[in-house]
């Protein structure tokens, strides 16, 4: 599907809104997006599925909120909001002293806090936030009303100019860079970093963090009773270059057993808005307390794991961080921590000549859309001793940092969505995201072109979640390359699990693949059978068909 290079940029529109009503306070839940990533996830912490739309309510709230300096009633400052017609995201702030619970009836993000930011998710005929306050025992909503940018007028205007949005536009109040992007300063000492590696991880869609790093293993750490075991060693790292954002958090989490553990992760944003991902990460250093104390942070129940009523709090501040400084530590509670670069502002063309990024048919769908490899983009000496990490622990052979995406058009290799894509991405960011759980992958594995691996989420056609490995061959119709199963025949591949609890190798079972005629959908079933035998093979009734 062609992307197209055209894009436009619609201004920021800076709107002070009076405060225009006080009402008993409500209540809700927390953000639904969470800065804080895990490379180990349940269903439940990397769904995407939202609840149903959430009014603004006016009924009593318990929910503790942070006592502002004046009383409600006596408040008498506006909240102050900005809207991107681009972007069609909200920014909201309350006066300085106040915070409270946020909530609007354009979004189901619930928050609280001094500072609301949100998506527009839906079309209403003005968009309602209200932040309920609550003083002692005495809770009031301030309302304000805004405008919602005219949609409909928008996507008319796009089709008279045969335009679409440009999916990728870099983010208009962070500087441009006035070179090409490079970092200047290391991440962490090579010394410290002992082996990288390359996959998804537990993911079922390629991201942008699939470069992992790992610090190696602690020794004669003591478990405290109730609280999660240090597992590897906590290294220091350092901005790989001048951070102008910061959008992170920390998270109280828990384990199965109910051990309890603290953890950070979030982006930091550099020139040209170009993102870095770090995960897995602790212990802020000096200077990012620093920062993360001049504002109250958005606090309430982390999306990463609903139900459990863990806390997260997160910041997002604009700021100047020098390339060099020191920022976290890895929190040494997983084996290895994230690292990835995002790009902005390029075209799906320029990304492609990215060291890394590889083909993607639809990169505004899907997480890897903007992912390269970012050790590729350290100076030297520090390229290349992080790549000699990038290795077989056993026989040190040196392993590929990428493709993050691996789409072959026409074929089943790639990353295959529950419905059709449009063709240009939606004005919503909520009309182009899916639920990974949904999705399909199909790849490469990074340590052996040979061994081909599908990646599945919910089973919808008689797979389970996980990943599941074939050895390939170079003719007939069974075990075939992801990107040899083309138009015009029935495929059969014989799984075994890619990785398991015991990491042990199992003959599991067989899937029955069709690409369309087209190419942009692929009908897909698993069956019992250990064995493909010798066809030809049918579909029982319970194949699911995937879409590019």
């Amino acid at each position: 599907m062609p992307i197209s290079t055209g894009h436009k940029t619609l201004a920021l529109l800076g709107l002070m809104l009076l405060t225009l009503g006080l009402t008993a306070c409500g209540s809700g839940q927390t953000a639904d997006r969470s800065p804080v990533e895990a490379n180990t996830v349940t269903k439940e912490q990397i769904a995407t599925n939202r609840p149903p739309t959430t009014q603004p309510t006016k009924s009593p709230s318990s929910i503790s909120i942070s006592t502002p300096t004046t009383s409600p009633s006596d408040l008498s400052d506006s909240i102050e909001c900005s809207i991107s017609k681009h972007l069609l995201t909200v920014s909201c702030k309350a006066p300085r002293g106040v915070s409270g619970q946020w909530m609007s009836n354009a979004t189901t993000h619930i928050s609280t806090g001094s500072t609301f930011e949100f998506s527009i998710e839906s079309q209403v005929s003005d968009i309602v936030v209200e932040l309920n306050i609550c003083v002692a025992n005495d809770c009031h909503v301030v309302t304000a009303y805004i405008e919602p940018p005219p949609l409909d007028a928008l996507r008319a205007e796009e089709l008279e100019e045969q335009e679409v949005v440009f999916w990728n536009e870099r983010p208009s109040d962070i500087p441009k860079c006035t070179t090409d992007f490079r970092f200047s300063h290391q991440l962490a000492n090579p010394e410290d970093v002992l082996q990288l590696m390359f996959g998804p991880g537990s993911h079922i869609e390629p991201h942008e963090h699939m470069l992992y790093w790992e610090s190696g293993a602690v020794e004669d750490i003591k478990t405290v009773p109730g609280k999660k075991r240090q597992v590897s060693r906590k290294i220091q790292l350092y901005a790989p270059a001048d951070i102008y954002r910061i959008h992170v958090g920390e998270a109280n989490r828990s384990t199965e057993e109910g051990n309890t553990y603290i953890e950070w992760g979030g982006y930091l944003y550099t020139c040209d808005g170009h993102q870095l991902m770090l995960g897995h990460i602790g212990e802020p250093s000096d200077e990012v307390e620093a920062i993360l104390a001049e504002v109250e942070p958005t606090c309430g129940q982390g999306s990463g794991a609903p139900g459990k009523g863990e806390l997260e709090c997160t910041w997002v501040i604009d700021t100047v961080i020098p390339s060099g400084t020191p920022l976290f530590k890895s929190s040494g509670y997983a084996g290895a921590f994230d690292f990835g670069l995002s790009l902005f502002g390029l075209t799906a063309e320029q990304l492609q000549e990215q060291p890394g990024y590889g083909y993607s048919i639809t990169p505004w769908r899907v997480a890897s859309g903007r992912a390269v490899c970012p050790v590729e983009y350290f100076p030297e000496p520090f390229r290349s001793e992080y790549l000699k990490r990038l290795r077989d622990s056993a026989t040190g052979e040196l392993f590929e940092c990428g493709p993050f995406n691996q789409d072959v058009p026409g074929t089943a290799m790639g990353f295959w969505l529950p419905s059709p894509s449009p063709e240009s991405a939606p004005l919503l960011e909520s009309e182009r995201t899916v639920d990974e759980w949904d999705t399909l992958w199909l790849f490469m594995d990074n340590t052996d072109p040979s061994i081909h691996i599908i990646s599945v989420g919910n089973n919808t056609f008689g797979l389970d979640y996980g990943q599941y490995r074939i050895p390939t061959v170079s003719d007939g119709l069974v075990n075939r390359r992801w990107d040899s199963v083309v138009p015009g025949s029935t495929y059969c591949a014989e799984l075994s699990e890619s990785w398991s609890d015991s990491y042990e190798s199992t003959l599991e079972k067989i899937i029955v693949m069709q690409v369309s005629k087209d190419g942009t959908s692929l009908a897909i079933e698993a069956h019992e059978n250990g064995e493909c035998s010798d066809g030809p093979w049918e579909f029982h009734g319970k194949e699911r068909t995937f879409y590019r």
